[in-house]
């Protein structure tokens, strides 16, 4: 139950989400926004609530939920440029399921300095709460895929959300940085405030490397920080999209019949962050093509960086 928490503009076709936390005195509170069911259909949360119409504003401490029946079903990490988005917007084209995809207003939770671990758990499950009392509408379930964070917020979230169903998406390492290098990544507004994990510190202290280098830390970063933890399941780029349907929907306990997979499959045809309006474009795997056009120096980096992070996760990390 959540008590003190907006969730209705009037309107059916609104929502009303948790945008952005502000804090007072060290204690937190959450700004909402109105979004329409159209921009929930966004590829990641920032473009959701881009265009946001905020409404209210209520103390974090002062939303009240059930501890035992907050709807989180699965949590989804990545190492980025791997089909995740993909994933995310399958599991939403289920009838009662949404997918946050990369909600920063979760990661500023995580970043506080303010709080103890046992506040910052609440603060966050009392956020999730509130996505899904602005969501019941759209759905009864909730997945997070969150963005690509090392540690120690890799190892907080296992032990915020015990027993919630995770799984690691990865790739080949000389895709993912043939991805980076055409498109480079950009860290969160802020990333630089409040605790800010070791990686990243010793990051803003080397920003004179290439940016490919950054990238291939940060990749093994990530994948030695899932490798701490507990039950996480991996799972490969090349065995999208079905994999969706056939073994993450059920890991995740979300039921799904013909109608939900012929909905997956049809989303498969096109690019996840490409796939609306009049940029919708048909989908062309690209693996080969980075393969061939890779060159030596991406192929060192992947090799020297990340493979020997990635073989480590798979000794630990069973596939789905």
């Amino acid at each position: 139950m959540i008590a003190d928490c907006p969730t209705d503009t009037g309107s059916g076709t609104s929502f009303v989400v948790p945008y952005e936390i502000v804090w007072y005195g060290g204690r937190p509170a959450v700004s909402f926004a109105s979004v329409t069911a159209e921009e929930l259909n966004a590829p990641l949360w920032h473009v959701t609530i881009q265009r946001r119409q905020l409404v209210a504003l209520r103390s974090l401490d002062e939303i009240a939920f059930d501890a035992a029946n907050v709807p989180l079903k699965g949590m989804i990490h990545h190492m980025g440029r791997c089909g995740s988005t993909l994933i995310s917007k399958q599991l939403s084209a289920l009838a009662n399921v949404y997918t946050l995809r990369e909600p920063n207003v979760l990661l500023q939770i995580l970043r506080a300095e303010h709080g103890s671990f046992a506040d910052r758990t609440r603060w966050l499950r009392s956020l999730v709460a509130a996505f899904a009392a602005g969501l019941e509408r759209r759905a009864q379930h909730l997945v997070i895929k969150w963005m690509c964070i090392p540690e120690p917020f890799t190892a907080e979230i296992a032990a915020m959300f015990p027993g919630v169903p995770t799984i690691f998406i990865h790739r080949d390492p000389v895709e993912v940085l043939m991805s980076y290098f055409a498109s480079p990544s950009k860290l969160p507004a802020g990333w630089n405030k409040g605790r800010i994990p070791p990686i990243l510190q010793a990051l803003n202290s080397i920003a004179s490397l290439p940016h490919l280098e950054l990238e291939a830390l940060l990749v093994a970063s990530l994948c030695n920080a899932i490798c701490e933890m507990p039950h996480v399941r991996s799972v490969g780029y090349r065995s999208l999209p079905q994999i969706t349907w056939e073994k993450i929907a059920p890991h995740f306990g979300l039921r799904i019949d013909a109608e939900d997979i012929r909905k997956m499959q049809e989303l498969s045809l096109f690019y996840a962050k490409q796939n609306t309006g009049t940029e919708k474009r048909t989908y062309s795997d690209d693996s080969e093509l980075k393969q061939i056009t890779a060159n030596e120096y991406v192929r060192a980096l992947a090799q020297r960086i990340i493979e020997p992070s990635l073989a480590r996760l798979h000794t630990v990390s069973a596939p789905l």
